[in-house]
């Protein structure tokens, strides 16, 4: 370290919209205060996914009808309790074994797509289209 600060947004508001008319957002933060949340909520026609938002079940499902599905998948992560998700050291095993990643870098092109896409619009300050 040089004493240099990183260059880093303190907060982030992403609005995405898919070719279908799908609308997604996204928000991050670095100030945010209270309690740490991790969490992501997936809204559909059925229901609502919530994804780390309960301590007990990684994913909570519940249905229009108000039934609740909910799946004790691992631990929920935090920025002191790391797990491992086996996806680095699955790509480690290609590399070192000289063969094709169970996830290559091609399925995960689009998300980085829109990754570098929502630095663009916050960079020029207007909406940013990807294929």
């Amino acid at each position: 370290m040089n004493g240099n600060l990183i260059e880093v947004d303190d907060n982030a508001i992403c609005i995405y919209k898919m070719k279908s008319g799908v609308l997604g957002t996204m928000t991050a933060s670095w100030t945010y205060y209270g309690e740490e949340d991790n969490s992501t909520y997936i809204y559909g026609t059925e229901g609502i996914m919530k994804i780390y938002d309960n301590p007990n079940y990684s994913i909570t499902i519940t249905k229009r009808d108000g039934t609740k599905v909910l799946f004790d998948i691992d631990k929920i992560q935090t920025n002191d309790n790391q797990t491992k998700s086996g996806i680095i050291d699955a790509f480690v095993e290609a590399l070192l074994e000289k063969k094709e990643p169970e996830i290559s870098g091609e399925s995960v092109l689009r998300a980085m797509k829109a990754v570098f896409a929502s630095i663009e619009s916050s960079e020029q300050n207007k909406t940013i289209k990807i294929n």
